[in-house]
């Protein structure tokens, strides 16, 4: 079985009592998504994916975006992994 290409962290940190998870696709770790639960940094990395495939000009930069966006979505329907600590 392949490593999972989403990596999700936890800074650590309490904001008003909530904690923050940051996740990044392995291949694109410029692109971060961040929510006070796993599934919501999933949603916010997916939308940022969306938003940079729709920016990009050509096929040749979107495909790694898409690929990206569907296992960010993948990981939404199915178990994720679990947070580094």
């Amino acid at each position: 079985m392949y490593p999972h290409p989403l990596i999700v962290v936890n800074d650590g940190l309490l904001v008003r009592t909530i904690r923050n998870f940051i996740v990044f696709h392995s291949h694109l770790p410029e692109l971060r998504g961040e929510g006070s639960s796993p599934e919501a940094a999933i949603t916010c990395l997916a939308d940022r994916l969306a938003f940079a495939i729709a920016e990009n000009p050509d096929n040749f930069h979107r495909e790694p975006l898409r690929k990206a966006l569907a296992d960010a979505q993948a990981s939404l329907m199915g178990p994720l992994v679990r947070p580094e600590k």
